[in-house]
């Protein structure tokens, strides 16, 4: 599909910007339940991540004036979702009592889920972008073009995010769960409503 094919997001994006709304519709509905998994695995709350999701696709309408022609739009939400995220988990980390913030880092429950134990032990950076590459199952150049970084950065972001998780798995039997599996059972339960 060529980029001002109809149906496509720049076709859309145009349409859009001379007011048609069903074209910005159109775009929502497009790639608001990869945005929406995205959230829901950054903050663990799928309530928070609906509400997320609706902030950033409004903040898209109202930055779809200043889209340049042939930019491309994952990236731009996937930056803006995630930043949301971080501003939220970093203000409910400011309403708890500093004596409360430092416990020992959490193990994995008796058949726990290795996505809620990545998502505690890991830096919502980090997290974000293991999310993409084995929770979305996206190659690793596509992750890093969604995450805004080049391809080498994710690269080196996924090995420290695959070690520090296997180093907080502490060499235990759970250490050999392998995330793309996780990630797969976890789409199937989690997919928005």
């Amino acid at each position: 599909m060529t980029a001002d094919a109809p149906g496509s997001d720049e076709a859309l994006i145009a349409a859009a910007k001379a007011g048609d709304a069903a074209a910005f519709g159109d775009l929502v509905r497009r790639h608001e339940p990869r945005v929406h998994r995205f959230l829901a695995q950054l903050t663990g709350n799928r309530e928070d991540a609906r509400d997320l999701g609706q902030e950033v696709f409004i903040r898209f309408h109202r930055h779809l004036p200043r889209h340049r022609p042939g930019a491309r739009v994952e990236p731009w939400l996937f930056t803006v979702a995630r930043r949301r995220a971080i501003d939220l988990l970093r203000a409910r980390r400011a309403q708890v009592p500093l004596d409360e913030r430092l416990p020992a880092p959490p193990g994995p429950p008796p058949g726990g889920d290795l996505w809620d134990f990545a998502r505690a032990v890991l830096s919502p950076r980090a997290f974000a972008l293991l999310w993409l590459r084995y929770g979305e199952d996206l190659p690793v150049g596509e992750a890093a073009a969604r995450f805004g970084c080049s391809p080498v950065a994710a690269r080196v972001a996924l090995h420290r995010a695959r070690r520090t998780l296997a180093r907080a798995l502490d060499a235990d039997a759970r250490a050999s769960v392998p995330l793309a599996a996780c990630a797969a059972r976890h789409r199937r339960t989690e997919a928005p409503s």
